[in-house]
């Protein structure tokens, strides 16, 4: 048994390392909105989705239909 959570203790130290090895580029909501043309229309797929029945406890607000 004692073994069993010795390996465990590896396993979890080098989950730890491996995820504070990888570098993560942080990103502005301003910078990522300059990137969109909001002139386009939505497509299929979106208006799809955004228009799709609750599936949940979720709470969409009505905005900017239309």
């Amino acid at each position: 048994m004692a073994r069993r959570h010795q390996n465990h203790d590896q396993h979890s130290e080098q989950a730890t390392s491996a995820r504070s090895s990888v570098d993560h580029k942080r990103y502005k909501l301003v910078d990522l909105m300059k990137q969109c043309d909001f002139d386009l229309p939505e497509s299929p797929e979106i208006v799809l989705w955004r228009d799709a029945p609750a599936v949940g406890a979720e709470v969409v607000p009505e905005v900017g239909r239309g």
